[in-house]
């Protein structure tokens, strides 16, 4: 089994047809954005995520045996005026960010215990 999967996740991951997804938590003063990799909105752990489909890039996420800090980036780009505007005017640095890996079932329903691919702290956002 990979490291840190759930019994679950491996057997999905391991089945013929795969259908993997991205979570992204940010936290921020005011509440948790949700956003997933997919379109429309998905329900899970009693949240609904936003669909960013091809509006929403995640890359730059690595792992490193020593304790060097590693990034993710995360590129928005066409969401509601009300999501963007959370980041643009509220302190967000030092927040927490996670990105998970995902799999949905045939009937679109995320497996229980998503991968955490990256759990940080967000620090720079640009227009």
């Amino acid at each position: 089994m990979a490291r840190g999967l759930s019994a679950g996740m491996a057997t999905e991951v391991a089945a013929a047809e795969l259908r993997p997804v991205l979570l992204v938590e940010l936290q921020f003063t005011s509440g948790t954005l949700y956003f997933w990799t997919g379109y429309g909105d998905l329900t899970w752990n009693g949240q609904t995520w936003t669909g960013g489909g091809q509006q929403l890039a995640i890359g730059g996420i690595g792992e490193t045996a020593d304790a060097r800090a590693v990034g993710a980036s995360l590129t928005l780009s066409g969401m509601p005026t009300a999501l963007i505007s959370i980041a643009q005017t509220e302190a967000y640095q030092g927040r927490t960010a996670i990105i998970r890996f995902a799999v949905l079932t045939a009937a679109g329903a995320v497996v229980a215990d998503p991968y955490e691919a990256f759990i940080g702290r967000m620090d720079t956002i640009t227009d």
